[in-house]
């Protein structure tokens, strides 16, 4: 066969890949994003890939090119129906050749995303229900340790409920969670809890996981554009995967921290409601890391099952934080009772 469309071949696959490599080394942070998640539908979420990756289609293409190759080898210069056309007959072979290559590394690429977001999100899971676990068998020991010494002419409901002791414990379980499940060390890691006070309005920390980091005033958070004023104007769960890409689209308030230690990494916040009555109590809960980024931001699968997971999580110490929220009302609620008697 003759060889002279072996350098147009290699220009069509060189070609790319080197303008490929120049925009990636050229193209800044945000560019790279849309870039990667080009890469990804292209490879992955598609409709043509999805063809691509039929197991049928992957079994007869490459079945129909050998079984065409080799009928060219023993009877090209034999048959008819070869020498009448060989140009149109290698034209063939390599559309034939290219198809079953693209569909072989399409399928091989996209098999590995989903297989690596299966075992993330699988491993992220078990995980999860661990923490669940420990959570309840933390509380229910101690509900049943309680009801040993309980002083029945006491409120019970205070002797009993210790959201500060739940909440620190799954603050702990968290943290162990995002070392072992994601590569995130202590000192990557910020968790905290900022509540609003309802008589002045102002916002100030209750949980941290690092005290001694100098945070950004939870005020500052609250009045400028950040991920927390953010869930908080929805009423949702907010996770940006790149937080240095959230902070370019005033979604995320890019901290000191951040700064000296880079702004690459990740931010989830959840907002926490309780109301009664006459009162209101609001808390938003983030998790932020520095230096690493918890998934990739094209990763669409895997951010979802990041922003499901981390919100079951934030929905236990949210529960905690209710108990807390109604220990305080009844608390104002006895301290008038009191001062009327009087």
């Amino acid at each position: 066969m003759d060889n002279q469309l072996h350098p147009y071949l290699i220009a069509i696959i060189a070609i790319p890949a080197v303008i490929l490599s120049i925009l990636t080394l050229k193209y800044r942070h945000e560019t790279k994003l849309h870039f990667s998640k080009l890469l990804r539908y292209l490879f992955y979420s598609n409709s043509l890939v999805n063809l691509a990756r039929k197991e049928f289609l992957t079994v007869v293409i490459p079945i129909i090119t050998t079984t065409y190759f080799v009928a060219l080898d023993i009877w090209g210069e034999k048959w008819n129906l070869f020498t009448a056309h060989p140009d149109a007959h290698e034209y063939i072979f390599f559309a034939l050749a290219g198809l079953t290559i693209i569909s072989l590394i399409c399928k091989g690429i996209a098999d590995r995303i989903e297989s690596n977001a299966h075992f993330n999100h699988q491993n992220i899971t078990e995980r999860f229900t661990l923490l669940t676990s420990r959570l309840v068998k933390q509380k229910l020991d101690r509900f049943k340790e309680a009801a040993q010494n309980i002083d029945y002419q006491q409120d019970i409901f205070h002797q009993i409920t210790l959201p500060n002791l739940q909440i620190n414990l799954a603050l702990t379980e968290i943290v162990d969670l995002m070392h072992t499940k994601f590569g995130v060390r202590e000192n990557e890691l910020c968790i905290t809890i900022m509540k609003e006070d309802p008589t002045t309005k102002s916002w100030r920390f209750t949980y941290q996981t690092n005290k001694s980091w100098k945070h950004t005033s939870p005020q500052n958070l609250i009045r400028q554009n950040s991920t927390a004023k953010q869930c908080l104007d929805s009423g949702e769960p907010i996770f940006h995967a790149d937080k240095q890409y959230a902070a370019k689209k005033s979604q995320y308030l890019l901290s000191k921290r951040d700064t000296t230690k880079g702004k690459v990494g990740s931010v989830f916040c959840y907002p926490a409601y309780t109301r009664s009555k006459d009162h209101q109590s609001r808390f938003v809960i983030s998790i932020v890391t520095y230096g690493k980024m918890l998934c990739a931001p094209s990763d669409t699968e895997q951010c979802d099952a990041i922003e499901l997971i981390f919100s079951d999580i934030c929905r236990r110490i949210d529960l905690e934080l209710t108990l807390e929220s109604i220990k305080d009302i009844k608390s104002k609620s006895d301290s008038r009772a009191q001062g009327a008697s009087i």
